[in-house]
């Protein structure tokens, strides 16, 4: 018994020992691995030396780029103004007073619709009208006299504005058979014939002012400041090889959501009516030439965030996390409107094991070549 109990005291010694050494151990090669072989600053343990380990990325030194002087693209002209002249009611069309193709002036009478029967009902309202006048005027000497109440005084007047009302609806109806020129402008194809019936919203002709064209084309956002209302705008039609000059009138105050593109609109003079409303020109728009420069960068540099998209700038040996303001977007390079300037390097590789502040070893320069932005 006294022999068990002595070979399990020590057993337990030797397994208290071998721990022991163990422990020595351990603490032995990190005490060396903090003395003699530390690699952060300051010889402190392993811990500092991956913290502060450069990390090996590409960069890209942004240089601004000098665009063409113009911008070129295509439209379709259109009418000054153009409208589908239609029957505000229906009836049989009686008169007729223009031909395809006529030249008309504002407020011309191009069609007319029988009113007979409303002309008949505005003479019955008129008879109403008059003797609703009459009494009126009676009741008011009678009034002034105080030989009349009050009450008749308004029966008197009510009397006389609803025949009044009743004649101004009948002219408004009489109106409605009859179809104006809106504006001065060209006839287009009649659509009817006369004594047709028509009924409420036929359309009887297109009007169209032809005197001027208008075309509208869309300026890409880093050309959105290039241009300005009374610009010229070069207009071609190669297909009747026609070259003429318009002038940008409108330009919208806000850019597409969705293109991230101005829209803008020219005027040509069309008095002669060389153009045809409904070609399809080209257009070479002359730009500004501040408008003509901008930075840009390959777009795996940009990364996106809940407060926009950044990039890393490097400087001395560090990565800062900077967020940029961009414009146009291509499969391979972004445009940058603010937040880096020309001569700022940005990470382009290793952008995923960065951070704000982090050690930064550039192992190359990629070439501007390889992200020109297309026009």
């Amino acid at each position: 018994m006294t022999l068990q109990v002595s070979m399990r005291f020590f057993k337990a010694l030797a397994l208290i020992g071998m721990v022991f050494a163990f422990m020595l151990t351990v603490a032995g090669c990190g005490g060396g691995e903090g003395q003699g072989g530390a690699k952060g600053p300051g010889g402190k343990g392993g811990k500092g030396g991956i913290a502060d380990r450069s990390i090996k990325i590409t960069g890209y030194v942004a240089e601004v780029k000098t665009y063409s002087t113009e911008f070129k693209t295509t439209g379709e002209l259109k009418a000054e103004e153009s409208v589908e002249l239609k029957t505000e009611t229906a009836g049989k069309l009686v008169k007729l007073n223009v031909k395809d193709g006529a030249k008309v002036q504002r407020g011309a009478l191009l069609a007319k619709l029988d009113d007979s029967e409303l002309r008949a009902s505005k003479k019955q309202a008129e008879a109403t009208l008059t003797l609703a006048t009459q009494t009126k005027e009676r009741t008011e000497k009678l009034r002034e006299q105080g030989s009349a109440t009050e009450v008749e005084m308004e029966a008197a007047n009510s009397s006389y504005e609803s025949a009044k009302a009743s004649v101004e609806l009948l002219d408004a109806q009489i109106a409605k058979t009859e179809i104006r020129a809106p504006f001065s402008g060209v006839i287009g194809f009649l659509n009817v014939t006369l004594g047709e019936w028509l009924s409420s919203g036929a359309t009887v002709v297109t009007l169209s002012d032809v005197s001027k064209l208008r075309v509208r084309f869309m300026l890409p956002q880093r050309y959105a400041t290039g241009v300005n209302v009374g610009g010229k705008v070069e207009i071609k039609d190669a297909e009747r090889g026609m070259t003429g000059e318009a002038k940008i009138r409108t330009m919208n105050a806000v850019l597409s959501t969705s293109s991230r593109s101005r829209e803008v609109e020219a005027v040509i003079n069309n008095k002669d009516g060389s153009w045809l409303a409904g070609s399809f020109v080209s257009m070479v728009v002359p730009l500004d030439a501040e408008a003509r420069k901008s930075v840009t960068i390959p777009a795996e540099a940009l990364t996106l965030d809940d407060n926009g998209g950044y990039v890393y700038v490097v400087r001395s040996g560090k990565a800062f996390k900077t967020y940029v303001q961009t414009s146009l977007r291509t499969p391979i390079s972004v445009t940058i409107a603010s937040g880096i300037t020309e001569g700022d390097t940005v990470a382009v590789s290793g952008i995923i094991s960065l951070h704000d502040g982090a050690s930064v070893e550039l192992r190359g320069i990629r070439n501007r070549e390889d992200y020109e932005v297309t026009e």
